[in-house]
């Protein structure tokens, strides 16, 4: 079969949507994890750049993990 739009493959299946959310949750609560951690180690910090980098980076972090949380919730599972 010719691939579709340059991909091997696209004829099989993927994900069911339970698998996806399943992997979305799993990968928003490790981002969350690492998130603390990270804002953990910043009060240790002594170099003043990477004091101010690594809240920058935090913010980031927690931005995505509320992206991943939302796009939980918009796919089609069951509310809780």
């Amino acid at each position: 079969m010719l691939p579709f739009a340059g991909i091997q493959g696209s004829d099989r299946p993927g994900l069911f949507v339970q698998d996806n959310v399943a992997l979305l949750r799993r990968y928003a609560h490790v981002e969350e994890r690492l998130l603390r951690l990270l804002a953990g180690r910043v009060a240790g910090t002594a170099e003043w750049e990477v004091k101010h980098a690594l809240p920058r980076h935090a913010w980031e972090d927690g931005e995505h993990a509320a992206a991943l949380r939302r796009r939980v919730v918009t796919m089609r599972t069951p509310a809780r």
